[in-house]
């Protein structure tokens, strides 16, 4: 381990390329988690992918493995349960060998006035945006601090800076994604673990296209954005391979807005 006084080993070589780390995509089985887990493929790391549904899991397993000639892992897991995470993880861990890359994708927007909201509902969304993630980097912290080598993307918001209507819950659990992220980035600096958050703005996903085929919520999402449009999960992904490759050794604790100049404003 290297101390505290010397300077950190430079790496040598670095590139885009992902051959030959094993990385861990969560909430992968649709929309931006998807285009997260095809990227990290193309790019050459062996990957696992997880979530509640095995189903759509397996179809994008099906659609890697045509592209790679490799097929995922699949393994199942609803954040929320510390035995299900520990689970999957083990499961993963003992297929490939270890996790190099953690990408905490997996989480759900919710949309609720503060005051029709009792404790517990509130509560659940911290559970599924900031306690799933906390659970799963529980779990492959200690194999990447063993290895003294790891990656951790953390997907936030453009809501994890700024406020919106009816959406406190999402907002704080999100908040705290960045927080984490920035902590444990200091924590674990000179062990070889980089943990950045990217913050995506609006993207378009199936499970939003009902929501931005609405001429009332599209003008809203337009209006608030400079670029006068939406993201497609492909410019979400482009990046994530770079904070996930050894070309951004040195950035850690960063927190990059992808949102059109939305937090610009």
């Amino acid at each position: 381990m290297t101390t505290e006084l010397e300077p950190a080993p430079k790496p040598t070589g670095a590139t885009f390329d992902l051959a030959g780390r094993r990385a861990l995509v969560t909430g992968a089985s649709r929309g931006l988690g998807r285009a997260l887990a095809i990227a990290l493929a193309d790019s050459g790391a062996r990957l696992a992918i997880t979530a509640r549904s095995r189903d759509d899991l397996e179809l994008v397993a099906d659609e890697i493995e045509k592209r790679t000639e490799h097929r995922p892992v699949v393994v199942t897991a609803d954040q929320t349960r510390d035995d299900e995470v520990a689970a999957a993880v083990a499961e993963v861990e003992a297929a490939m060998g270890g996790i190099d890359v953690l990408v905490n994708n997996a989480g759900e927007p919710y949309l609720k006035p503060f005051v029709e909201m009792d404790v517990p509902e509130f509560a659940r969304v911290l559970e599924v945006n900031l306690m799933g993630p906390v659970r799963f980097i529980s779990a492959v912290a200690p194999g990447m601090l063993a290895r003294e080598r790891g990656r951790i993307l953390n997907i936030g918001s453009a809501d994890s800076v700024v406020g919106a209507p009816h959406m406190s819950a999402y907002c704080t659990a999100k908040g705290g994604v960045v927080q984490l992220t920035r902590a444990l980035a200091i924590e674990w600096a000179r062990r070889g673990i980089r943990v950045n958050a990217l913050c995506p703005g609006t993207v378009r996903t199936s499970a939003n296209e009902e929501y931005l085929a609405d001429p009332v919520m599209l003008e809203r999402i337009l209006r608030r954005t400079p670029i006068r449009r939406y993201a497609e999960a492909e410019e979400i992904a482009a990046l994530a391979v770079y904070l996930c490759a050894d070309l951004s050794d040195f950035v850690t604790g960063a927190v990059y807005m992808i949102d059109g100049g939305r937090t610009a404003v």
